[in-house]
Formats: structure tokens, C-alpha cells, sequence
């Protein structure tokens, strides 16, 4: 299937594209399910995540865009981290209040 585009954010006056597309197997295997992708500037979410833990993968994607768009200096792999801990909360505290579609396989 090819890659889909769930929505697009605006982060910093930035359109951010979060697109669906299917995970290689190594990334499976490596337990990826979600890239912030700095050159093109677009949050990958990897297909067949449940509704929830799309959208929990996304605000930790938000995280990893925030940091590269406000140019947050952070030493290299610290980002990781970071955007572990802020996008989990982050979830946890906006959940109701979160309004994105269905990922475009569906809730699930």
C-alpha cells in the first residue's frame, strides 16, 4: 500500500505532513513504529496501529518536531528521551481533548 496522509500539522508557522505508510521489517523487528524525518520535514507513523497508540505516537513525533523546528540545541540521541517522556505525558494529559481523525486504517 502506498504511503497515505493522515493530517497535517502546523508546528513553529511549519506544515508538518504525518503520513501512514507500512513498516519495512526491520523496522518491525526493531519495534519502530513512528520518525520524525528531519530532511523532509514529515512525522512517518507506521500502519496498523490501534486509534490510541497512533495518536500517542504522533504526540511523541510532535515531540521529536518541536525540538528540530524551535532548534532546541540537545546533544546527539538526547532527543530520544526527551520526547519519550514529553510526548507520553503529553498524551496522557491532552487524550480527551485530542481531535485527529482515525488513522487512515481505521480505530481499530
Amino acid at each position: 500500500m502506498l504511503p497515505t496522509i493522515w493530517l497535517t500539522l502546523t508546528i513553529a508557522g511549519v506544515a508538518v505532513p504525518v503520513v501512514w505508510r507500512e513498516r519495512t521489517a526491520a523496522e518491525a523487528a526493531a519495534g519502530i513504529v513512528g520518525e520524525f524525518e528531519r530532511a523532509s520535514v514529515t512525522i512517518w507513523i507506521w500502519g496498523g496501529l490501534r486509534g490510541d497508540v497512533a495518536r500517542s505516537v504522533l504526540c511523541h513525533e510532535i515531540v521529536h518536531a518541536i525540538i528540530h523546528l524551535f532548534a532546541i540545541s540537545m546533544p546527539e540521541g538526547d532527543d530520544e528521551p526527551a520526547a519519550g517522556s514529553l510526548g507520553a505525558h503529553t498524551y496522557a494529559v491532552l487524550a480527551p481533548y485530542l481531535n485527529f481523525p482515525n488513522p487512515p486504517w481505521g480505530s481499530q
